[in-house]
């Protein structure tokens, strides 16, 4: 956090400057929240398929990558990014073009993504903490591999596989994202980068045009009367 408070901006370059509107309007008319939630939900696309990379390799290192438990939690990511991928073709696909020719993609698809990916993510580090079970407590530094414990540390910490600097890497990383610092702050991140749940949530609704079509057919159902 950078805090300047001695600066002079010229109120000449400032593009809202007693026009207030322009702001309602940039959001409004300008389609700020379609364009921006597409870019956000590739970026959910590419993190999601990091997470299954990292789960992937870290049940190959311990030796449970055929365990059904590890197959059972991880196929749900990968539903949830087959599920993210058809969001954005549907965005893509149902999307349309302004009297001014630009293409604008829909905006309901890029808002159920952004509702649906917090706890996709909370699962993923859950399963990253999983997995990696006791493997995340202990891991020494890259910098005691240039030390006097080395040689101990390439002899009792190998993999079944792996060497045992690429197996302390590899568990770092895991702790990183999955218990450590960074890894909360970036959940806690996702949680609310684009909007509390209750402005997502009401942004959701706001989408729905077909709403009333939805509630007829239950009026007919049910041989009612609609108010």
């Amino acid at each position: 956090m950078v805090i300047f408070d001695r600066v002079l901006v010229p109120r000449d370059r400032v593009f809202f400057f007693g026009k207030e509107e322009l702001c309602d309007r940039l959001f409004r008319e300008g389609h700020f929240h379609a364009y921006v939630g597409h870019q956000i939900l590739t970026r959910y696309i590419a993190k999601t398929e990091f997470f299954l990379g990292l789960l992937q390799v870290l049940a190959e290192e311990q030796n449970a990558d055929s365990e059904p438990t590890f197959l059972q939690s991880i196929t749900k990511l990968m539903a949830m990014l087959e599920n993210l991928k058809a969001l954005r073709v549907a965005a893509e696909t149902d999307g349309t073009f302004t009297s001014s020719g630009y293409f604008v993609p829909a905006l309901a698809p890029l808002t159920a993504a952004g509702i649906q990916f917090p706890d996709l993510h909370e699962e993923a580090l859950r399963l990253i903490r999983t997995i990696s079970a006791s493997q995340l407590i202990m891991n020494p530094f890259g910098a005691d591999f240039f030390s006097e414990n080395e040689a101990y540390l390439n002899a009792y910490l190998q993999g079944i596989s792996s060497p045992a600097k690429d197996r302390i890497a590899l568990f770092r990383l895991a702790w990183e994202l999955g218990g450590g610092a960074f890894g909360g702050r970036q959940n806690q991140f996702e949680r609310f980068f684009f909007g509390n749940g209750k402005t997502i949530a009401n942004r959701m609704y706001g989408c729905c045009e077909s709403m009333e079509q939805y509630k007829s057919r239950i009026y007919q159902f049910l041989e009612l009367k609609g108010e």
